[in-house]
């Protein structure tokens, strides 16, 4: 199992907002598993979920999409966070190499982090360019629920391993 030396950054509460483009429903299988993933992460982190509202992708082109959503996020994102986007594009980790990732910035000063799942079209350029970090889940396209679902449960296991806590198991 990976496990982080006890010192100084491994204690350190940093915080999380999750951004994603949908409609709330509270009620679906992937919601439930976002809320216990969020209670478990509380030790650790403070996790916050901010729902931006989708375009009427119908009457919009994808990329005119992609620019409106990318103003929606700017509009609600502060600016001072580490911004993370999904992207098919992005680097691809494992557990392990997440809570390096998190060691790392942590050690750099960074302590709070903005993590962004785009819309249906996915991220207007211009703001991919703006992320400090491409996360890519998988090769695969995932619908956004599911998504969201990983994303929450890599954050948990990650900060587990920093914390050397049991959840984690590796040969």
């Amino acid at each position: 199992m990976a496990t982080v030396p006890a010192g100084l950054f491994q204690s350190r509460m940093i915080g999380i907002r999750l951004f994603w483009f949908g409609k709330p429903r509270n009620r679906s299988p992937e919601d439930d598993l976002v809320r216990r993933y969020t209670e478990r992460l509380q030790p650790w982190a403070k996790f916050e979920q901010i729902v931006l509202k989708p375009l009427n992708i119908q009457s919009e082109s994808a990329d005119k999409a992609r620019m409106l959503e990318a103003q929606r996020f700017l509009e609600r994102w502060d600016g001072k966070d580490f911004l993370v986007i999904l992207d098919e594009r992005g680097q691809q980790m494992t557990s392990p190499q997440m809570a390096t990732f998190f060691d790392q910035q942590l050690s750099d000063g960074q302590a709070r982090f903005s993590f962004l799942i785009g819309g249906s079209y996915g991220v207007d350029s211009n703001l991919r360019q703006r992320a400090n970090q491409l996360l890519s889940l998988s090769k695969m396209t995932f619908p956004h629920g599911l998504a969201r679902v990983l994303l929450v449960e890599q954050l948990y296991r990650s900060l587990a391993i920093r914390h050397n806590h049991p959840y984690h198991h590796e040969e």
